[in-house]
């Protein structure tokens, strides 16, 4: 039996570990949340694709018997450089993070949670200060009704949600173009 896993992955968060080492938690397509330590100094390769916000293959070797998990190779598909631009792109993607770290990934359907995450992320890569906030709330959106925890009836200003949902959509979907039309809630 391998040690080695191959996951798609998205990296929430990354911290320093011990003294040159890093501690990631990712997102995974297949298993939820992951944490995994990232060997190397500060001028490490792999260390520098485990930034925030990338996505794409990661290699994740397993000791059992020391319950330890070590990120041993990273394949980076979206490196969203875009995110670290803007203050206020940089706050609306930590605000996705932190939601879906505190929430444990959706709870089960991880390649949705992903799929949602990536979604979003890609759209704040390009957003402009104002669009910024209004695809945060989208995303909170979104998220509430893939949680299941959305009331179906709920009224925003004497509007029904779907209205809402409706008006939302058609303005992002303007503000941003083709990009927000393949979501769906």
């Amino acid at each position: 039996m391998s040690r080695t896993a191959v996951y798609t992955a998205l990296v929430l968060r990354s911290r320093a570990s011990g003294e040159s080492n890093n501690e990631v938690t990712l997102l995974t397509a297949e298993e939820g949340i992951i944490r995994a330590t990232v060997f190397g100094g500060a001028k490490s390769k792999l260390r520098a694709h485990c930034a925030p916000y990338n996505s794409g293959q990661v290699w994740i070797y397993r000791d059992k018997a020391k319950d330890y998990a070590k990120l041993s190779d990273f394949d980076v598909h979206s490196w969203r450089p875009g995110l670290r631009e803007l203050y206020e792109r940089t706050m609306a993607a930590g605000a996705v993070a932190e939601t879906i770290l505190s929430s444990h990934g959706g709870g089960g359907d991880w390649g949705t949670a992903i799929k949602l995450a990536t979604e979003t992320l890609d759209a704040l890569e390009t957003a402009n200060e104002d669009l910024c906030e209004k695809l945060l709330i989208h995303f909170l959106w979104r998220w509430a009704v893939f949680l299941g925890i959305m009331p179906p009836d709920i009224n925003m200003n004497g509007k029904p949600f779907s209205e809402v949902k409706a008006i939302t959509t058609n303005v992002l979907t303007e503000a941003i173009g083709k990009r927000l039309k393949s979501w769906e809630w």
